[in-house]
């Protein structure tokens, strides 16, 4: 690929020596056996620059912060999580458990871009959305739209959150999620 060919004239590390890329990508493939390496690698070329053990040892990582994962179908999706910093997805994570009733490992492995948020953003989307709905409704909410909600700008969830003060029978249905796009005043000031 034309970014490994980049990084290999760039930089004078692994990149500049076959006989260690060979044996970083036979350690790639011993752990992810069942993964297309190409289109791993053009998603994620850092990936060669780990040694096998660092490499285990995030895997090793990723499965303890997501114990229920299918881990190989989530490198799969998200080649990049090998990547971050363990200790920053933690703490988003953390943020993200932050919503009664829904199973954070769960949601995160299920739509990793989640992961790839700020911790403060996701902290003060879950705040907006747990003023919004009662917790009762928010175990109800289908985990595919409890994430995109959690993707949204904080703004439409402050609307959304309007919303549900001001049209209290709003805070019973998570419907049709364009009542969030709506024009509305600002929520007044107590």
């Amino acid at each position: 690929s034309l970014r490994l060919a980049r990084l290999a004239a760039s930089e004078g590390t692994a990149w500049s020596r076959p006989d260690v890329l060979r044996s970083r990508l036979a350690a790639l493939r011993a752990e992810l056996p069942s993964l297309p390496l190409p289109l791993l690698l053009s998603d994620a070329p850092g990936l060669l620059l780990y040694r096998p053990r660092r490499l285990r040892e995030k895997l090793d990582a990723l499965r303890d912060l997501l114990p229920a994962a299918d881990l190989l179908r989530l490198v799969r999706r998200a080649p990049d999580m090998l990547s971050r910093d363990m200790a920053k997805l933690e703490d988003r994570l953390a943020a993200l458990g932050g919503l009664e009733g829904a199973d954070a490992p769960t949601l995160a492995a299920e739509h990793p871009r989640l992961l790839r948020e700020d911790a403060a953003m996701l902290r003060e989307r879950v705040a907006v959305l747990r003023r919004a709905f009662s917790p009762t409704l928010l175990r109800r909410v289908p985990r595919d739209r409890l994430a995109l909600l959690l993707t949204f700008p904080p703004d439409r969830l402050s609307r959304l959150e309007y919303l549900s003060a001001v049209y209290p029978g709003v805070r019973g249905h998570v419907g049709d999620l364009r009542l969030v796009r709506m024009k509305t005043p600002p929520p007044p000031a107590n």
